[in-house]
């Protein structure tokens, strides 16, 4: 994704309270711009449900646009994508619901770290994108 945006978040299917709100968000923040200009990218959490067979009917699940894609991976890939971040989350081994904080992450397009949300509006994601796409000025 070198030269784009990335707004890059952690999610999971079955989630019913903080990942739709994240999704929509994001989704909607991300339906402005095009593929090589700005990429949304989801991590699950729940590799142990949204394995990579799944990814694409929850790509379509959460009407994401062309420039969103689910990623999943080993219990260990996310692990250590979540460590990188200093994402946590707890997984309950009942239910296998998991609890996480409402975390979004904004990439600038040479890779480095720009900006960390927790439940970002649309608003505030487009002007962290616009931010991190404008050219450096130099003083």
């Amino acid at each position: 994704f070198n030269g784009t945006a990335v707004v890059l978040t952690f999610a999971f299917a079955h989630c019913p309270t903080v990942c739709p709100m994240l999704i929509t968000v994001g989704r909607e923040a991300l339906r402005q711009y095009p593929t090589d200009r700005a990429q949304f990218i989801i991590v699950t959490l729940d590799p142990w449900r949204d394995t990579p067979g799944a990814l694409k009917s929850i790509h379509t699940k959460w009407d994401l646009p062309d420039n969103a894609l689910v990623l999943s991976g080993t219990k260990d890939q996310i692990a250590q994508v979540q460590e990188s971040y200093s994402y946590t989350s707890e997984r309950d081994q009942k239910t296998g619901d998991i609890v996480h904080p409402a975390t979004v992450y904004v990439i600038r397009p040479d890779g480095t770290l720009a900006y960390t949300f927790n439940s970002p509006s649309v608003r505030w994601l487009v002007g962290a994108i616009e931010s991190v796409l404008a050219p450096q000025q130099v003083l």
